[in-house]
């Protein structure tokens, strides 16, 4: 902890998925931020999750 580098302590316990949702209204163009933000999101989630979502 005297380093401030994060450790990982339960390596064979990893968390449940989480569904994450992006909710904004269609009616309205997004702002550049938000679409940015959206599209790194995107990027970020897994192939599998992104696909049944989908779905």
């Amino acid at each position: 902890m005297a380093s401030g580098d994060l450790v990982e302590i339960l390596p064979h316990c990893p968390p449940s998925p989480t569904p994450v949702s992006l909710l904004y209204p269609r009616n309205r163009q997004l702002s550049p931020r938000v679409r940015v933000f959206m599209d790194w999101l995107r990027a970020q989630m897994p192939a599998q999750a992104r696909s049944s979502a989908s779905a």
